[in-house]
């Protein structure tokens, strides 16, 4: 695994309720960036990409998805945001683009902020219809 230069990533998302409107700008909710019981939040590099190639990648997130029917949008982090936080950005091979948020704190209150940090910071873009996941990928 490789850590990733500097850049903007994505968090999709693929359940309703996910943004919330907060010192006037879009921003994704703390349940958003809530890593797996792994400790890894999945994200993808959109260093460079347009809105529409953004959501082609959240397109093919969410037909991989089983418990998701609906691109809702995604939140976008910017990796000096999430390692003045203290975690860190770790490149998967697969799926292209793809990476995860790591360095978890393991004290639940140290965590709590930490999660709370990167849906302060994060900016949304959501989808208005969200995009079935039909659309486009012929299920």
């Amino acid at each position: 695994m490789i850590v990733l230069p500097v850049g903007r990533f994505a968090r999709y998302a693929v359940h309703a309720k996910c943004f919330a409107f907060r010192e006037g700008e879009l921003r994704g909710r703390p349940k958003l960036f809530t890593p797996n019981n792994r400790g890894k939040l999945s994200v993808f590099d959109i260093d460079g990409l347009t809105s529409l190639e953004t959501q082609s990648i959240g397109m093919h997130v969410l037909r991989q998805r089983t418990d998701a029917k609906r691109l809702y949008g995604w939140a976008r982090v910017d990796e000096a945001t999430v390692q003045s936080i203290g975690l860190r950005i770790i490149h998967d091979a697969a799926p292209l683009r793809h990476a995860n948020i790591v360095g978890w704190p393991a004290d639940d209150e140290a965590h709590k902020n930490a999660v709370h940090a990167l849906a302060r910071a994060s900016r949304a873009v959501a989808l208005d219809p969200p995009v079935p996941a039909a659309t486009g990928n012929g299920r």
